[in-house]
Parts: C-alpha cells; structure tokens; sequence
C-alpha cells in the first residue's frame, strides 16, 4: 500500500498527477498539511520533499522530485538532504526525476536505487494543451524565498536588491499596456504581503497566489530562482533572469545557474535598467531542461512506481498472452 504525503501545496502539485494515474488497489491514505494518520512501519510513502521523510522515518519512501530539481550540491555546504542528490535517504526505494541530470545526482549517491526520468507531471495538463492559454500581455514577477540557512548565496532571495526599483518598472510596464500580477513562493509570506500593499495594488498590480494561477495566466515571467523558470521555458514563454550580487559567476550549480539562462532570455544584473526592460521585445526560448514535455510524464512515474512496488514472482505469474 502506498500513501500519499504532502505537507505543503507545492509539494502536492507535483504529487497530485501522479497519484491520480496509480490504481486504486495501490493506494492508501492522502495526507496533506499537518494532518497526522498512523501509517504501518511496512508501507511506503509517496513524497516530494524531504520533511516528509523526517515525519515518517520508518516508512520506505518513493520520492518525487518536485520542481526541476535545482540543487546546489556542488558545494560541501550545500550537500543538504533537501537537493536532488542529497544524504539521508537511505529508506527510499527509488527516485522520480525530471531530467537526466537530476537523475545523475540521485544514481551517484545511490547507486543501488532505481529512478525514472519521466518530465513533470505537475505540467502535464500545460504540456497537453488542456490549460494555460494565457492572457495577452501578462507579466508576472516573482522571487526566490529567502533560503541563506544553507550557506549558499545563490539560494539567497534577490527580491531586497530590486525592491526600491520594482515601483518604476511596474509604472513603466504599466504605460506600454503590460498587465502586472504578482507571485510569492508559500515560504516567502513577506513576499506576498508586499504584493498586498495598498500601494502596490493601486498601479494595478494583482497579487496571484498559486503557481497554477501564474502558469495560466501569464505569458512572461520575470524572477531570480525557481522552477518557475523552468516550467515556463517548457511552455515556450519568456523569461527574464534577474541577479543578485550574491550570485557567483564562477561558481557553476547546472541549472538555474547557469544552464537554463542559455535557453533564452535577458538578463538583469542592475536593477535600475528593470523599467527599461521591453517585454514586447523578448524571443520564445530555444528549449527547456525536462527530459519531456508531452503530457504522458504523470504516467511515467505511476508506471514506474507499479513496477517498482511489484514484486518479481506477481509479475512471473501474469497472464500468458
């Protein structure tokens, strides 16, 4: 029995496709927030992210990377068990990946675990067309939550260093018929509530919560670092990539930095030139890093988890055809 465990809503975004696509005499429980249900030591946890693990730590796990697996473990002090490839995950049983590279991690440090490489399934309904026709002319801005726990800079939030510049762009993109929303990962409250300023809602900026929301509504993404980038680059939508002086040219993690800006995009390093950025100007992207982008990835993982959770002899014993 498998049951699904997702204490936060963008752990449950990645988790929620693929659980849908398993068959129902495999699943047990779904467990969201802070719910608590006592799950036998013998069964196994669906998850996507690694506080999950901390709440069941007898539980076998299959995880599920969610968003397009950033890590940072090029660096000692970011070898934190919460980045693909990370330690302590000596219970899971196998890893669910986006592309080759996350995989890569994941087969390095744990060689004798299987993984899939199977896309996103969190985009599977963008990627097949059934969402996300956008509205014209929609730009939606967001920014990395404030992660300096780690040590590592580049997971540091960009969003204190274009501050005092973000009023003048908004006006200036406001004046060239841009419509503003703005978007708060659910660890940056702080974030979110600058979005719900009064002031900041009287030049017409819209504060969007969900990142579903944003992925269907905008058809250009301005941020610093998250998966966001990523998924628009998927969906063939601009994306603007704002640095920080934290972020360190030398230093190379793969993905957002600094593989994904060379799909396409500007790139701002001085926040005073943000007003002057012409959205109107900006090319489609030349690729994306998932391995697909064709709506099947939810299935993917599903079928990987049935074959993984199989034992051999139920799997002998099928039907002869």
């Amino acid at each position: 029995m498998i049951h699904l465990v997702a204490s936060h809503p963008h752990y449950r975004d990645h988790l929620q496709p693929i659980w849908d696509s398993l068959p129902a005499s495999e699943k047990g429980y779904e467990i969201f927030g802070e719910e608590r249900k006592v799950i036998p030591n013998h069964e196994i946890i669906l998850v996507a992210g690694y506080s999950e693990i901390n709440r069941f730590p007898r539980n076998r796990v299959i995880y599920v990377e969610h968003g397009a697996g950033q890590s940072y473990v090029g660096l000692t002090a970011a070898v934190k068990p919460y980045y693909s490839g990370g330690p302590q995950h000596r219970n899971t049983l196998g890893f669910i990946c986006p592309n080759e590279e996350v995989e890569a991690r994941w087969r390095t440090a744990y060689p004798s675990k299987p993984s899939a490489v199977v896309g996103c399934p969190r985009l599977d309904p963008w990627h097949r067309g059934d969402r996300g026709h956008c509205e014209p002319r929609t730009v939606a801005i967001t920014f990395h939550w404030d992660a300096q726990f780690t040590g590592v800079p580049e997971t540091a939030s960009a969003f204190p260093h274009y501050l005092p510049y973000l009023r003048e762009a908004i006006v200036a993109w406001n004046q060239k018929g841009w419509h503003v929303i703005g978007h708060a990962h659910p660890r940056y409250p702080a974030l979110a509530a600058f979005w719900k300023l009064p002031e900041i809602r009287d030049l017409g900026v819209e504060f969007v919560e969900s990142s579903d929301g944003v992925l269907d509504r905008a058809t250009v993404l301005v941020a610093d670092n998250t998966s966001l980038q990523a998924e628009f680059l998927s969906l063939g939508r601009p994306v603007v990539w704002l640095n920080s002086p934290a972020y360190r040219k030398e230093v190379s993690h793969g993905g957002r930095f600094w593989k994904w800006p060379q799909y396409g995009g500007p790139t701002i390093d001085n926040p005073a030139s943000l007003a002057e950025l012409d959205l109107d100007g900006l090319q489609v992207p030349t690729g994306h890093p998932y391995a697909y982008a064709d709506g099947l990835a939810s299935q993917r993982a599903a079928d990987f988890i049935v074959e993984l959770v199989t034992p051999p002899h139920q799997i002998l014993s099928g039907p002869v055809v």
